[in-house]
Order: structure tokens, then C-alpha cells, then sequence
């Protein structure tokens, strides 16, 4: 999985990653691939379980999460608040195996 700095609460009707002017939206591949960023750079976990990856993707596009937020909103975030806004809004929940992270849904 590449992972890349991600940007991004109204429900985006639209594609994979829209900036439309000052909305920022993520599909559940973007909202997968921004909690895979924040674990590793924030040096949360060495490692992401793949089997997780793929299962909290599914989750997501079963539920078809699209979701969006202000531009404005999202640049006054921290860092860890960009992270627990990603997790929140998709229901997810991190569980740790030694220096792996594993996704899981919330509870």
C-alpha cells in the first residue's frame, strides 16, 4: 500500500478524492491509506497488519463512507487530531499486537 500525506463532516456525494474549492473528502481507500499515515509516521506501530488493511477497506466500501470536511477545519487540526477525526468518523479502532497495529471496527 503507498502511503501518502493525506488532506481531508458532510457526506461527500462524490468520487474517490474530491477537493472541490473548500471541501476535502475521502473515499474508504483515502480514509484506509490516512490511518495506515498516522500510525506509522506518528510512530504509533512499526507495522500495519495487511489482513486489516484490506478488511477495515471492505468495511468501508460496504458502508460506502465518503467523507468530508471543510478545508479550513481540516488545516487548524494537529496532526493527532486529523488521526482521531479519521478514526471517529469511520468507526475504527486500533488494536496492538507488539509493534503491529492492527484496524478493527469500533465498538
Amino acid at each position: 500500500m503507498a502511503i501518502q500525506r493525506s488532506s481531508g463532516t458532510v457526506k461527500a456525494p462524490c468520487g474517490p478524492v474530491a477537493k472541490t474549492g473548500s471541501i476535502i473528502s475521502f473515499d474508504p481507500d483515502r480514509v484506509v491509506r490516512g490511518l495506515v499515515f498516522h500510525l506509522l509516521d506518528d510512530k504509533h506501530a512499526e507495522h500495519v497488519s495487511d489482513a486489516s488493511i484490506r478488511n477495515a477497506r471492505e468495511r468501508l466500501k460496504k458502508k460506502d463512507l465518503h467523507l468530508a470536511i471543510m478545508r479550513e477545519l481540516w488545516e487548524a487540526m494537529s496532526h493527532r487530531e486529523r488521526f482521531e477525526w479519521l478514526l471517529a468518523r469511520s468507526r475504527t479502532q486500533i488494536v496492538y499486537s507488539g509493534k503491529t497495529a492492527i484496524l478493527a471496527a469500533d465498538r
